[in-house]
Order: structure tokens, then sequence, then C-alpha cells
């Protein structure tokens, strides 16, 4: 079935759902906006236009460029109509056109897969809550002029989570589980500690680093490897440790309220 007209008024919301032929196809020759169900079309797009959907509507198509620039724009919604879009796995939208943007339009717990290559942006005062293996080294911005927020959870369950490409207004975490030595990349999170959680991780990692608790909670930060320039005072949980065990010339960096213990014979 060879399926023309999507991109007119009419075929912006049509249903292909129900189409079970062995190829179903569509060519697009002009922007468009879609709203309707896909099916299992495989879609083209002209040169130079882009096709413009939810995600749960483009998960599991293939969607081809005829020429050099077409292109798809994934809009990301949580409403009674588009659910599904805090599910989707955007690695199964598919095909040589290239994703450009995906953009997220109001707050949601988004449990599915980002995409591999393309920025996710957030629009104005989005709340984007999503697990640290989720948002592991993936790109999430703000979008332009707006101020949003990232809240990773399960900190804990991945150590080695980066999450240095999350450069929105506001990025925070809330450990629940303590972390015995953490290997990945803070970025600019600023980081809580629920009650009696240990977090540990090295000098390198922890520098300039934002990391606190409720007040009288236990929580406790163990800081290992200590260099001559780490920065720890913006860390402020209850307890905040480190042990020297090697000999540090010249301290420039800032020991915060870190209580240090010096191994036998070290100099500092």
């Amino acid at each position: 079935v060879i399926v023309t007209g999507l991109d007119t008024t009419d075929g912006k919301t049509a249903d292909l759902s129900k189409i079970t032929t062995d190829s179903v196809t569509s060519a697009l020759t002009e922007d468009v906006t879609f709203t309707g169900n896909l099916g299992t079309a495989v879609v083209t797009v002209s040169d130079g236009k882009t096709l413009t959907a939810a995600a749960n509507i483009l998960e599991g198509n293939v969607i081809n460029k005829a020429g050099t620039t077409g292109a798809i724009k994934v809009t990301m919604t949580k409403d009674d109509t588009a659910a599904q879009d805090e599910a989707v796995d955007l690695t199964k939208i598919t095909g040589t056109a290239v994703v450009t943007s995906i953009t997220v339009t109001n707050d949601m717990t988004f449990s599915g897969v980002l995409h591999g290559t393309a920025d996710t942006t957030l629009a104005d005062t989005v709340k984007f809550t999503s697990t640290a293996a989720t948002l592991h080294n993936k790109k999430v911005v703000d979008a332009t002029g707006g101020t949003s927020t990232v809240i990773v959870t399960g900190l804990n369950a991945k150590a080695d989570t980066d999450l240095s490409n999350i450069t929105t207004t506001s990025v925070t975490t809330t450990v629940t589980g303590s972390i015995t030595n953490f290997t990945g990349d803070l970025g600019t999170a600023v980081v809580t500690l629920a009650k009696d959680i240990e977090f540990t991780s090295t000098a390198a990692k922890l520098s300039g680093k934002t990391i606190g608790d409720v007040a009288d909670n236990g929580a406790k930060v163990i800081v290992t490897a200590l260099s001559n320039t780490a920065d720890l005072s913006k860390i402020t949980t209850d307890s905040v440790t480190t042990t020297v065990d090697a000999d540090i010339t010249g301290f420039t960096g800032d020991l915060g309220t870190a209580v240090v213990t010096l191994a036998k014979d070290i100099e500092f």
C-alpha cells in the first residue's frame, strides 16, 4: 500500500494502524505535524522538509530522508492523550532521516530510553525526572531562554553515572542508598544524602561539587585520594572525612569542614 497526502490537512490525522500488508509506504513532500497513527508505514521525508510528531507516534517506525536534509522533530508530552511519551524508546525511531530535536513540553517522570545522539530539550519550567541509568551520558538542555530542572533518581544503583552533559538550570539528586566508590561525574548536580547514607569517592570527583543533607541526619562523605588542589568547601554533610596516605606538598585547595587523618609518616 502506497499512502499519499499524509502531509495535507486531512492526511496529518490519518490512522494507518489497520493496514497490515507486507509493505506500507508514504512520502512527505511538505512540512507536517502528524497526529495520527503511522501503523507500520515506512515514511520518506523530502529534502528540506520536516516531520514533527509525538514520540509515541514515531516509536517503532522507519523514517527515511529522500535527499540529504529530510528531518524529524520529536515532541514529548504527558497528558490524557499522550501519556505513552513517558515510556517511549527513542532509539526505536530508525531510518536515515535525522532527528534534529526532541522537546519535552511539560513535567514528566520518564521511564523509557533517551535518544542515542539527539539532545533532549526541556521547555521553560519543565521538571524532568528519570533514573541515573537512563540519564547516564545523555545530553539534556534548557530551551533557549528557559529555566528547567532535571531530577535524577537511583544514583546509588549506578555508581559510574555521568551527568556532565546535563546542562539545565537545575540538576538535583537525592541519594537513598550508600555508594562505596562513585566513579562517575556529578556534573552540576546538587546532591542531597538521605539519612545515614555514606558517599565515598575521590577528591577529583568531589572537588567543587555541592553535597548536603537534611540537618542532623547522620550522612557522611568519605573523600579518598586527596589532592593538593581539592575544593571540598561545598560539601556540607554532617560528616566529611578523608585519610591522607601520600605526602602533599603545597596544599592550595579548601578542606571545608573535612576531618583529615594522616597515615603513618605522612607529611602535609
